[in-house]
């Protein structure tokens, strides 16, 4: 926990304290396992024995501890970047369906998840032999130098690709497999499976003011396969969007729509009410949203909800005039 801002600067002080007084202990009883298991010490013996045969090596101790943590976290943390960076670029470049695009979810998390364990793994077996080695170097007096601890030799010092001439063509032929069975998972996956299709209901309205532009275009890039919207007529006959009998919800304003005329309406804000980042959002008409639809893949649908009241019986004649002039037809459901 962060020291408080009340507790600034003793907070401070106190946590860069604690975390000396941690690293010393962690240094003093570096090898307590090592006495406990190879000496048969008790826990409070194994705890001294470190502490003494740390002593008068502590800082060489701290320095190849420091040497290998480290590159270590920084492996931990560069893992998960590049595989975070690779899902973000992968999702976001991708055009399809948004139930695809959580398999792609689910499949970068099991990797990444794998991935880090394996890695985490090895870090503890390598960390078991440098500390191992590092012991039996104090106690018996020996330099602490890299070839003690790693145990470098004339054979140890080629490439791994040299030592081991399978290695190469083992991780080429596992990368085109991987590359392969990925999009054959695809297919199989898109021609097998049945996978829901996510409709975002009035647009990205968690994200945005619900029917405006700014939903609309939020819930493309979220990759929504149908884009939900309500269309009301106003007064004068322009099709624009609303869902109830009022504007009151998002613009407080509590004359019926039907009476409006569009440029009333289209003077109002529906984006304040929802968030200052939105500020002068505002309704826009069935026409301008056909219009941002046009630019992307056809794959993604519109589907226009009819909300007339028993106020505008031609909105339905009007709507599909719109389309049909707009040549939209072929991506839109209304209902």
């Amino acid at each position: 926990m962060y020291p408080s801002v009340v507790t600034r600067p003793f907070g401070w002080i106190a946590a860069i304290i604690s975390l000396m007084i941690m690293i010393r202990l962690f240094v003093s009883w570096i090898f307590a396992i090592h006495y406990a298991a190879l000496d048969r010490k008790t826990f409070a013996g194994a705890l001294r024995a470190s502490t003494s045969l740390v002593n008068g090596n502590r800082k060489k101790v701290l320095l190849s501890t420091l040497a290998f943590w480290t590159p270590s976290l920084l492996l931990i943390i560069g893992n998960s970047f590049v595989f975070r960076i690779t899902r973000d670029f992968v999702i976001r470049s991708s055009y399809d369906p948004t139930s695809m695009n959580i398999l792609k979810l689910s499949i970068f998390a099991s990797a990444e998840t794998m991935t880090t364990m394996a890695v985490s793994i090895g870090i503890s077996i390598f960390y078991s032999i440098l500390t191992t080695r590092l012991f039996y170097a104090i106690k018996e007096g020996e330099a602490l130098d890299s070839q003690t601890l790693l145990g470098k030799d004339a054979v140890t010092d080629r490439p791994v690709v040299t030592r081991r001439p399978w290695l190469l063509p083992l991780l080429i032929i596992l990368v085109i497999q991987g590359v392969f069975f990925g999009y054959l998972g695809r297919f199989l996956v898109v021609s097998e499976i049945e996978l829901p299709l996510v409709t975002a209901h009035r647009g990205s309205s968690f994200k945005a003011p619900e029917n405006s532009l700014s939903a609309v275009r939020i819930a493309i890039e979220d990759g929504a396969d149908t884009i939900e919207i309500d269309v009301q007529m106003t007064r004068d006959g322009v099709l624009v969007l609303n869902h109830d009998r009022s504007l009151s919800k998002v613009a407080s304003v509590g004359e019926r729509f039907h009476n409006l005329t569009y440029a009333e309406i289209a003077e109002f804000d529906i984006g304040s009410r929802f968030s200052i980042e939105f500020a002068g959002e505002r309704i826009p008409t069935l026409a301008e949203v056909i219009q941002c639809m046009t630019g992307i893949p056809p794959s993604v649908k519109l589907n226009i909800e009819l909300m007339d009241y028993g106020y505008s019986p031609e909105i339905s004649r009007a709507a599909i005039e719109l389309v049909k002039e707009m040549g939209f037809e072929s991506r839109v459901v209304i209902t």
